[in-house]
């Protein structure tokens, strides 16, 4: 052999193995669930057309389009400018989003404003195959935060929780030695399901009164019906909208709350995200309400009443959408004020609720468990995430304070 093809054939062999590479690189830039969603497109000709049409018909949200989450924030991001790597590099940004305790909602948004009175979109996200994939992807965002990687990459979000925390920051401990991870905290989930450092960090209200209801989490609550109905959906003079039937998944003790009363406990990025028994009694029944049936992204416009206009579950949300979202339920029979139902419900991004061992899969009289007023019976890993009770008629007809009883809290005067 010459020495001219010699080195012909060695730069034959060098072009070969770096296009070899480079090719390699190029299919694997996308984490394995934003993949499938490219190879969902780039086979599904109808799939195609569809995400086609929900980028190219989104249109500004009452808001506007909301500001860019790469580079120069001061820009807007704008769908209708953007294609499908766009979109594939939108999600995998998102799978990897760790929030500071002022950015938790950024995504959520972003994609809002993709689906807002966009049926293309609505149809992405709500039918098949894009049904199935964002189950997909809502378990892979999961795991990362179950992965070391979602404390490590996000120090300086880490360090912002703490700095807002303040001396709150104390009332919590560790579950590793303050060496490892970002002070004792190894996952974003552990620090999200963080538990308190003693009993005496939330003190539960007359222990001793089973009169007395104590709210079942941090956050902000309100009286959302005082007349629900459990077969069908009802109109109130709130216009909105709550089948207790579907949110009790069909529970044979759903009728048991005709006539009665619902709250809602609204759970912030920064509360404590375990919740609590608010009654003492005897759980009868408990049960984990799978979602595959419903949707994981609540963008029909109900879910996103809950923050348009700093409106946080309040008298304006409608809450119809939570029974297709995934949930679970305890039924609590209590001595003198009759069944109360509390139904965790765990919503954007990672649709996480996780159950206490005592509490699980109690469906008959032997399994029965006693439960003490304030006694911890689950939690949310990170998402959005609400706690909703039902009452009896009659049994509780409002929040009612003593004076210089807490409120509520003020945030300052923008």
């Amino acid at each position: 052999m010459t020495t001219h093809k010699k080195y012909l054939s060695v730069f034959t062999l060098i072009f070969v193995l770096i296009f070899s590479a480079l090719s390699l690189q190029a299919k694997s830039q996308y984490s394995p669930v934003v993949q499938e969603l490219k190879n969902l497109y780039d086979s599904d000709e109808s799939f195609q057309e569809l995400i086609d049409n929900a980028l190219s018909s989104a249109v500004p949200t009452p808001d506007g389009w909301s500001k860019s989450p790469y580079g120069d924030t001061s820009k807007l991001y704008k769908w209708p400018q953007k294609d499908i790597d766009d979109l594939l590099y939108f999600f995998e940004s998102w799978r990897t989003f760790v929030p500071n305790t002022s950015n938790g909602m950024m995504y959520y948004e972003l994609l809002y404003g993709l689906c807002y009175e966009n049926p293309s979109a609505i149809k992405f996200v709500s039918t098949e195959p894009g049904l199935s994939w964002t189950r997909k992807y809502v378990q892979a965002r999961g795991a990362y935060m179950d992965s070391t990687d979602s404390i490590d990459d996000h120090i300086p979000a880490m360090k912002d929780w703490k700095k807002a925390l303040g001396d709150k920051w104390n009332d919590f401990k560790a579950p590793h030695a303050t060496h490892k991870g970002f002070e004792g905290y190894t996952t974003f989930n552990e620090f999200f399901t963080r538990e308190l450092l003693n009993n005496t960090i939330r003190p539960v209200s007359a222990p001793n009164d089973p009169s007395i209801l104590v709210s079942p989490a941090d956050g902000l609550t309100n009286v959302i019906n005082s007349n629900l109905n459990s077969d069908s959906k009802i109109h109130t003079k709130y216009d909105e909208y709550l089948n207790v039937s579907q949110l009790l998944a069909g529970s044979k003790y759903a009728n048991r709350f005709n006539g009665g009363t619902a709250t809602a406990t609204v759970l912030l990025p920064n509360d404590y995200h375990h919740y609590h028994s608010p009654v003492e009694g005897l759980v009868v029944e408990t049960k984990e309400v799978d979602s595959r049936g419903g949707v994981y992204f609540g963008m029909d416009g109900e879910f996103y009443t809950f923050v348009n206009n700093g409106n946080i579950g309040g008298y304006k949300s409608k809450y119809g959408v939570f029974g297709v979202y995934h949930r679970g339920y305890y039924i609590i029979k209590t001595k003198e004020f009759g069944y109360v139902a509390m139904i965790p419900i765990g919503l954007d991004d990672i649709s996480s609720v996780n159950f206490v061992k005592k509490f699980r899969n109690i469906n008959s009289k032997k399994e029965y468990k006693k439960v003490k007023k304030g006694e911890i019976v689950g939690n949310f890993a990170y998402g959005g995430s609400t706690v909703i009770l039902l009452f009896e008629t009659g049994v509780f007809s409002g929040i009612k304070l003593q004076q210089g009883s807490q409120l509520g809290e003020l945030n300052k005067k923008q």
